[in-house]
């Protein structure tokens, strides 16, 4: 039945019933193999199954059509190395830690791959960039980390690519000098190479196992032969296509799932680990900020052994809640404390996901090349640091923008007085593209919101406890004062 379902769903022409039904002869306690799919800075809103129609991605639509689609999905950390670890960790990454290219993920934190190692899953990754490499310590709990890439991240066009091997410096100096070498060199595969690791690594696995894929996807390619904003312009022409490319790799690695006769079993997770900008807010690209176009991502469940098809669900999920609710489904339970909740109660209840906040964060700007250019009496520019967190409910948006010294480039003057902190409010009910800061017109809103976001920043510094948010008492102060249904 679930692999006529898989054939279905790839469009294959014909029924093999060699192996189809043994799944309900094994015993209760085996557990779902799981396929856990990332498309790097991939929006929602740029996919068929959420709406677009200038492009088509089938094979996401088939595994929307036959999961369930969370319609209202987002990150925690705009850019990729953090986002991951709070996949993998459940948890934010003020208790996880890792906020910067210049860290590594603490041994304290526990990842989804050793959960599921411990309980007998062979667990492997391929990985398509060098923003998610071993030294990062993504690699907790995985007996294979593929992260052997071909072809650069920038691309000169005209120098040979060399292997350059990993390596990860306390020194910021010594560490930014290799990440700036490792980018023209071998710091990226293209989608097809990952799918071809990818199915080699089906092949050879035994149930049950636990496959992390992450495809690089849409992501930008910066070209130094091009000038000016040549190449931010052509990566937003580009983009719906760089899209649509890739589901069809997606397809070759479902094909290959099939092949393995592992697909009846098997629980598949599809999401991004940020989205983009693209020219919203006078920003193309990701990491910067906290608005809707990079904080919003798909995310689908696929396992018709126990999800019902055909079902979205319109509240709020998290990239956190990916971690408990992969474990619900394959029946072990965790006793470690997660920012994250399970998803399975509203996926197989009545629908209704409990969470009432996100925290999200970026300390991307702290790097020189992303932070603000501020212009000074003088008339010089000056780099400033910059840190931004926030809060989103399912009405309200609270962003705090406050100035921080630069990670890598410690010899500069932090200034603070150079870019004062500031607040954000953005009502999304009636401003859903965040054109109107409205914190001086809703000063109670804003301060009830300030002081949840205050409360993600008093946080332990031990990974794995939690800060209890009381999302009820915040609602019902709004709720009072007219701000919330």
């Amino acid at each position: 039945m679930h692999r006529l379902t898989l054939r279905i769903l790839l469009g294959v022409a014909g029924v093999v019933v060699v192996g189809t039904a043994t799944w309900f002869l094994r015993s209760p306690l085996q557990r779902p193999n799981i396929l856990l799919i990332t498309v790097d800075t991939l929006r929602a809103d740029r996919l068929s199954a959420y709406g677009y129609t200038k492009r088509r991605t089938p094979t996401i639509d088939s595994l929307a059509d036959q999961g369930v689609r969370l319609a209202n999905a987002f990150c925690d950390v705009t850019w990729t190395t953090p986002s991951m670890a709070s996949v993998m960790t459940g948890s934010y990454a003020t208790h996880h830690g890792l906020r910067s290219t210049y860290q590594q993920l603490s041994p304290e934190n526990v990842t989804l791959a050793e959960v599921l190692h411990e309980h007998g899953y062979q667990t492997g990754a391929i990985v398509g960039s060098f923003p998610l490499d071993s030294i990062y310590g993504l690699d907790k709990g995985f007996d294979t980390y593929d992260d052997n890439f071909t072809a650069p991240l920038i691309i000169t066009g005209d120098q040979p690519i060399k292997h350059v091997p990993s390596r990860f410096s306390p020194d910021v100096s010594a560490q930014n000098k290799f990440g700036k070498e490792k980018q023209l060199n071998d710091s990226r595969r293209p989608d097809r190479e990952v799918t071809q690791a990818a199915a080699q690594w089906l092949r050879q696995a035994h149930s049950p196992f636990f496959l992390w894929v992450h495809y690089f996807g849409p992501h930008s390619l910066p070209d130094r032969r091009r000038v000016g904003l040549e190449n931010l312009r052509i990566h937003v022409e580009q983009y719906p296509d760089k899209v649509a490319a890739m589901d069809p790799q997606i397809r070759a690695l479902l094909l290959t799932l099939l092949a393995t006769r592992h697909a009846a079993d098997t629980l598949i997770v599809f999401h991004a680990d940020h989205g983009e900008n693209l020219g919203e807010h006078h920003d193309i690209g990701h990491g910067r900020n906290l608005y809707e176009p990079v904080l919003r991502i798909p995310l689908i469940f696929w396992y018709p052994k126990k999800l019902p098809a055909r079902r979205v669900l319109t509240g709020m999920a998290r990239n956190v809640d990916i971690f408990p609710s992969v474990l619900e489904l394959a029946g072990i339970s965790y006793q470690g404390v997660l920012d994250g909740r399970s998803l399975v109660p509203a996926m197989l209840g009545n629908g209704h996901i409990v969470t009432e906040e996100l925290y999200a964060e970026t300390e991307m700007p702290r790097h020189a090349a992303f932070a603000e250019h501020v212009n000074t009496p003088g008339g010089a520019t000056q780099l400033v640091g910059v840190i931004r967190r926030g809060i989103r409910t399912a009405d309200w948006k609270f962003v705090g923008t406050e100035p921080a010294p630069l990670i890598d480039r410690p010899e500069l003057p932090f200034v603070p007085s150079a870019y004062p902190p500031g607040e954000e409010l953005y009502d999304l009910r009636h401003d859903p593209s965040e054109e109107k800061n409205v914190a001086a017109q809703r000063p109670v809103v804003a301060a009830a919101l300030r002081a949840r976001l205050e409360s993600y920043a008093q946080v332990p510094t031990h990974p794995g406890e939690a800060v209890h948010a009381d999302h009820e008492a915040v609602r019902e102060r709004l709720r009072v004062l007219g701000y919330a249904d």
